[in-house]
């Protein structure tokens, strides 16, 4: 009988040990569980933390607009087009401080790192703007960086929501430069009745990638526009620039005025501009030149829109003339989201080449505040 309940004792301790051993073993598993599940949550609210501090302030803004473009011009089909996305980041640290970035998606571009290639088509990613800005006055005001060369009107309003054609002007970005990296001073001075802004700013030769430049001199340019206390809205600029080109050190001289006005809801905006193109050789110098007129005319969501434009690209070839006659129509769905058909009237003034037309059909959108 001893025996036996020995040998029961001996089998519950048996079977007993391996359950204690368990239970030990699942309660510190809770407790690492619950430990890792703390870690975690702390980890969570740190990066919260961090990406908070380094998020705090930045503006995340852009605009996109897509088109269906028609032509009868030889060698052109009709086509969908994803024209342009553009995200644009600002952050303000103070009232004097701040920063602006723009990146320009254009016609969908594809970069494959794994396959190494790129789609070979139009599409390009271009950092349009990315400058640094001190505000110490209304006064003095200064960027560094990359910007939107002051010149004209229309280089200076290139979003796609708030100008009435896809297409722009000819003479444009082929006068001056689109961009220019460089450091600038603007700001505003008032004269009585009269307000004036200024830009002044020294940059790398025009289409410099933004690393390097290829020649010693810098460019330099400037811009001013007055506005005058006349009709409901009267602004009167001039602009200039002078810089070598990138890889030929030819120097491009270039001046232009424009007129922006508005009549009892009649917008009229006009550009002239010249550029003198001298080799460094000395020989064979040309001129640039082209200009537009335009008219607007809002009718409650509608805007009416006509234009002419006429570029020539060089003064010493011949017929190489361009004039376009607009019209256009836009319908604003919001201040934000815009509806645009446009038909341009393309005159070639070189014989061998025959006229043409476009049509496009067009939707611009601006996201952000």
């Amino acid at each position: 009988m001893c025996k036996k309940i020995i040998m029961y004792v001996v089998m519950a301790s048996l079977l007993v040990s391996p359950l204690l051993c368990f239970a030990e073993t699942v309660e510190d598993l809770r407790k690492e569980v619950y430990e890792l599940k703390n870690r975690i949550e702390v980890l969570s609210v740190e990066q919260e933390d961090v990406w908070d501090k380094l998020l705090k302030g930045v503006k995340v803004t852009g605009y996109a607009d897509l088109d269906y473009f028609m032509t009868d011009n030889p060698g052109e089909n009709n086509q969908f087009r994803t024209h342009k996305f553009a995200l644009i980041l600002k952050k303000k640290w103070s009232d004097e401080w701040n920063f602006f970035t723009e990146v320009e998606y254009e016609y969908g571009p594809e970069i494959d790192a794994t396959n190494k290639t790129i789609n070979k088509g139009e599409g390009k990613i271009f950092n349009e703007i990315f400058y640094l800005e001190y505000r110490p006055s209304y006064m003095a005001e200064f960027r560094f960086g990359r910007f939107l060369t002051p010149a004209g009107i229309w280089n200076q309003e290139p979003y796609a929501p708030f100008v009435p054609t896809d297409n722009r002007p000819l003479h444009i970005r082929n006068i001056f430069p689109q961009v220019s990296d460089g450091l600038q001073i603007h700001g505003q001075l008032n004269l009585g009745p009269v307000t004036s802004r200024y830009n002044v700013y020294a940059a790398n030769g025009a289409g410099e990638p933004g690393r390097t430049d290829s020649n010693e001199d810098k460019a330099v340019g400037g811009r001013v526009v007055f506005h005058l206390p006349v009709l409901d809205d009267f602004n009167l600029g001039a602009s200039a620039y002078k810089g070598e080109e990138k890889g030929t050190g030819d120097m491009r001289d270039s001046y232009g005025l424009d007129l922006k006005l508005t009549i009892k809801g009649l917008k009229l905006w006009g550009e002239y501009a010249n550029a003198r193109f001298t080799p460094k050789s000395g020989s064979g110098a040309y001129d640039r030149n082209g200009y537009y007129g335009q008219m607007m005319y809002d009718i409650g969501k509608f805007t009416a829109i006509y234009r002419y434009d006429t570029y020539e690209p060089s003064s010493i070839a011949a017929n190489d003339k361009t004039t376009v006659n607009t019209v256009a129509l836009n319908y604003h769905f919001t201040p934000d989201i815009v509806a645009k058909v446009e038909h341009h009237l393309f005159d070639l003034e070189n014989p061998s080449s025959a006229d043409y037309s476009q049509t496009i059909f067009s939707m611009a959108v601006y996201f952000g505040e």
